[in-house]
């Protein structure tokens, strides 16, 4: 299996430890060479697994050794999902940070822990910020769309009300226009009837010959 690791067949040396663990399945040594091997086969489920079995060893330095990677296996699975679930990535960027924690906590001079951890951290730190201002954009967007939406319902009503003024004020001209006509012929009325007796006082009177007879 190691002969299998070093010369990067990693497959092969993934199956010599699963023969190895059904013999010798509580041996935390077994445990971590198999997370090593499906680590590099991108297994990171089966490499976290394995490295929490190995950390059942009382041996200070494979405890550190099985934090480091299964912090390394977080960080990796974290990266798989970040495009389909960025809330996915958080989680297991945080338990990544957690491994690594607790590897320093052990070996305080860990540099690759220590870079790790910087590392993981700010990836954490920069993706939050980025939901929270997708977040932002998407209310903002929300509420456009809404504010965009109460503008058109007012726009209409405002419509509706002027078309409504229009018909109204319409209508009233109308009225108007008919009381107008009504008081016209009313007048013309009165005024051929003023006419017409003007015009019978005014006719000529027939000339009336008084019959005289001679004296």
């Amino acid at each position: 299996g190691e002969e299998a690791f070093k010369n990067g067949n990693y497959i092969q040396a993934t199956q010599f430890y699963n023969k190895a663990l059904e013999k010798d399945h509580d041996n935390p040594k077994l445990h971590y060479n198999h997370g090593t091997a499906t680590y590099k086969n991108n297994l990171f489920d089966q490499a976290i697994d394995s490295f929490s079995n190995a950390l059942k060893s009382t041996d200070p330095a494979l405890q550190e050794l099985a934090y480091y990677n299964k912090g390394n296996s977080h960080y990796q699975k974290g990266k798989l999902t970040l495009q389909a679930n960025s809330q996915d990535s958080i989680k297991q960027w945080e338990k990544a940070i957690t491994a690594y924690e607790s590897t320093l906590a052990l070996n305080p001079d860990n540099e690759d822990a220590q870079h790790n951890l910087k590392l993981v951290k700010k990836k954490l730190e920069d993706l939050k910020q980025q939901q929270e201002q997708e977040q932002e954009n998407k209310d903002q967007q929300q509420d456009e769309k809404q504010q965009n939406s109460d503008d058109q319902k007012q726009e209409e009503n405002q419509q509706n009300s002027s078309q409504q003024q229009q018909s109204e004020t319409s209508q009233e001209n109308s009225e108007n226009q008919e009381d107008q006509s009504e008081a016209g012929e009313t007048g013309e009325n009165k005024q051929q009837e003023k006419q017409g007796q003007e015009d019978e006082q005014q006719q000529p009177q027939e000339n009336k010959e008084e019959s005289s007879q001679p004296e």
